[in-house]
């Protein structure tokens, strides 16, 4: 079981916030706060049990795409992920006023969640949404996830940001990958500085360049609300 820190909906596509009349989808950071009843992905496996703990992997950092991660096809329905990591198991991720059902894929220094919008898994559809943690992957061939800020705007180029207050939450849509969403560890005050009622808020430059990632979300499609 999972719970989930940040308030509202689950999903980027289901809260709408309004400024100054035009609306637009505010997201929610999907970041874990603890897992109960089991080890973190993180943990250091002993030679004997890592195939049994662990999804199956190549050397290095598990490779993230915006089709896959890793050995995972993310068009791919929940009965034939399951299969493909004997390792994963069932979890529900709980916002402040949502409940999701998620198949949890424990990487070696990489959490991955499935995550439908539904009350149980519905084995024959694919993911609604999918959540990355950890440090040992790297995203788009480019850059670990381990990485500063800085490198993520260096490889990535421009895009725009929402500065969440409540949530003390920065979260940023680069406009070439636009079905991606990076949430970073960065105070959303500094952030809020350049917003403008009505406006997306382009100035990532305010975003220290020292700054980690906390989170990665994948979505199938992007979010028609957000755009450069």
């Amino acid at each position: 079981m999972i719970t989930w820190r940040s308030t509202g909906s689950l999903c980027a596509f289901l809260l709408a916030c309004s400024r100054g009349g035009s609306e637009r989808v505010r997201v929610e950071s999907l970041q874990a706060d603890s897992v109960r009843g089991s080890r973190s992905a993180a943990t250091t496996p002993s030679s004997s049990d890592t195939v049994r703990r662990y999804c199956s992997q190549g050397v290095g950092p598990l490779p993230i795409s915006e089709d896959s991660i890793g050995p995972l096809d993310l068009g791919m329905n929940i009965e034939i992920l399951r299969a493909a990591c004997p390792a994963s198991r069932d979890t529900e991720v709980y916002g402040h006023e949502t409940a999701n059902t998620a198949l949890l894929f424990p990487f070696d220094g990489l959490t991955v969640l499935a995550v439908q919008h539904e009350d149980s898994l519905m084995p024959q559809r694919p993911a609604d949404a999918w959540i990355v943690r950890g440090s040992k992957g790297l995203v788009l061939g480019q850059v670990s996830l381990s990485a500063p800020w800085v490198e993520f705007t260096v490889a990535f180029g421009a895009g725009i940001v929402d500065a969440q207050s409540e949530e003390d939450q920065v979260t940023v849509m680069f406009c070439s990958h636009p079905r991606l969403l990076f949430f970073v560890a960065a105070s959303s005050a500094s952030v809020a500085l350049d917003d403008r009622p009505g406006y997306w808020n382009h100035n990532l430059s305010r975003i220290p360049g020292v700054a980690g990632l906390k989170e990665l979300n994948i979505f199938p499609s992007p979010n028609p609300t957000w755009h450069c």
